[in-house]
């Protein structure tokens, strides 16, 4: 009996293209100086500030076709035997009765225009609810360390920054996002990965290459966008514990409640760890046994996400979270008699609101806001400047609101209108008081499809996308960006019988 199993197995080449002309690239963005002021008649070169991303992506879905039939488990009842438990033998079933699985299709909110995954001119990754539990980790940092593409870089062990590398360019150059809202510093375009918990996250969105034509500056490399869990489906309630060596001990708990289509869901946790390990230190021949001192972590989150339907098509949704640490920074150990002092104390405060709905059949309006304070202090009682230890504190306020629309003209034509207006303060005892900005930006995306099944072509869409961007004191930037999907239907020729390519292109002019 041949029994068919279906297994996606996803290949993806990329191919660099080179365009020789190029021309030139105008900055897109003012220098500052440490104290927030504007550096005026300063010559930047224009590659450091501005990029024009190119990317030809080629995938192919192989689909096999397997003779051996699965084992499917069954139980009976030992008749030989009474009173034993039921005992489970392997049979092949019938192929007429053989169940059949799919994958459901994984909406991308990590864009202007919600596309599916397979559907997208950009190469995405997405980390599913499933994929999450099965990996080990406390944070955002543990879940990206695997993904293809991306390098962690984790200075210091559990109490340590944790920022990302993707394509070869810096932590700022990719842009984090918190259910489709920056959390990315307005000061220095940094995030500490660590500082998300996994608890708290339903999937991991990941879009390669430059989206400045959707969501402005720093998004040259790529974005990243967080997913939290939704509110509760149904009455619940979850508590663990995690403990293990050095001190390190994780406390969680969570619970909601439902009712109809409202629902409501509370989390805390908490994460300690001493992280005072052994290790030898070496200088020539001599060898000292020490432990590892100062880097200790304490920290404490919470969390809720409220729903509440509003007529037929309408649905307004708030998610709060708070989180609070202090951490020892242990420093480089470049003697046997280094002690570090120094400590840093962080919080982070995030309110979002979003409202979506229905005017018609084929029109969704939708506007969300957030909130958003970053604090973070650092203190240093043995490193002295101008007579006094170091002791310097930022705190950043951003408040921004997005209202969008999107519009479905028939089976071939889709389009979204989003604007965003961001109002950004910051201060600090190193930086000059009073450093405000206020943004602008206005954003077009579309997607058409020109084929639909035509040959050996499956789907040919194209997706324009432009952005203005106009931000006090400084130039406005234009990101145009044009992306190309073309699909060809399933092959039956030897080797190459239940190949499926696509080719993705992109080319987009992105800046930081």
């Amino acid at each position: 009996m041949n029994i068919l199993v279906h297994r996606a197995i996803h290949r993806s080449f990329v191919l660099v293209v080179l365009f020789w002309s190029s021309g030139y690239l105008f900055a897109q963005q003012g220098v500052m100086d440490f104290s927030g002021a504007r550096i005026c008649d300063l010559y930047v070169p224009d590659s450091l500030l501005s990029t024009c991303s190119r990317t030809l992506e080629l995938d192919a879905l192989y689909t096999p076709t397997l003779d051996v039939p699965p084992l499917i488990l069954t139980q009976y009842e030992n008749e030989d035997m009474p009173g034993k438990d039921a005992q489970t033998h392997g049979v092949l079933p019938d192929s007429a009765n053989a169940p059949t699985y799919s994958l459901g299709e994984v909406i991308i909110t990590a864009m202007r225009l919600p596309q599916t995954s397979p559907y997208t001119p950009s190469s995405v990754t997405v980390l599913s609810q499933s994929e999450i539990q099965s990996m080990n980790g406390t944070s955002l940092a543990d879940l990206m360390s695997p993904v293809t593409g991306f390098f962690v870089k984790e200075y210091g062990a559990t109490s340590g920054l944790k920022t990302i590398s993707q394509r070869g360019l810096g932590a700022e150059h990719t842009l984090i996002l918190l259910n489709g809202f920056r959390i990315s510093s307005v000061q220095n375009g940094l995030t500490d990965l660590g500082m998300v918990p996994v608890d708290e996250i339903e999937s991991v969105e990941i879009v390669r290459g430059g989206q400045s034509a959707s969501f402005g500056a720093d998004a040259v490399a790529g974005i990243v966008n967080v997913v939290t869990r939704p509110e509760s489906e149904q009455n619940s309630i979850r508590a663990t514990s995690s403990f293990g060596s050095f001190g390190y001990r994780r406390y969680y708990v969570s619970g909601g409640v439902t009712s109809g289509f409202d629902g409501i869901r509370l989390s805390y946790g908490e994460e300690k760890s001493d992280e005072d390990f052994p290790f030898r230190f070496r200088n020539g021949p001599q060898v000292w046994n020490l432990n590892r001192r100062n880097a200790d972590l304490s920290a404490r989150f919470a969390n809720l996400y409220a729903g509440v339907g509003i007529g037929g098509q309408s649905r307004l949704t708030m998610y709060a979270s708070t989180y609070f640490s202090e951490r020892g920074v242990g420093g480089a150990v470049v003697s046997p008699y280094s002690s570090s002092v120094a400590r840093q104390t962080d919080k982070n405060h995030v309110v979002q609101s979003s409202l979506s709905m229905g005017l018609a059949e084929h029109t969704t309006f939708g506007c969300a806001a957030q909130v958003h304070v970053s604090y973070e202090r650092y203190q240093d009682p043995n490193l002295s400047i101008g007579g006094k230890f170091v002791d310097s504190y930022f705190k950043n306020n951003d408040v921004r609101i997005e209202p969008h629309l999107e519009v479905r003209l028939g089976e071939r034509l889709k389009l979204g209108l989003g604007s965003e207006l961001t109002r950004t303060t910051g201060e600090g005892n190193s930086m000059a008081r009073g450093v405000r900005r206020t943004q602008f930006g206005l954003s077009l995306a579309g997607e058409v499809v020109i084929v639909k099944t035509a040959g050996v072509i499956s789907d040919l869409s194209l997706f324009p996308t432009a952005r203005l961007d106009a931000i006090s004191l400084m130039l406005p930037a234009w990101s145009p960006q044009i992306g190309l999907l073309v699909g060809f239907q399933e092959s039956n020729i030897g080797i190459l019988k239940a190949v499926k390519p696509t080719i993705r292109s992109s080319l987009s002019r992105n800046f930081r």
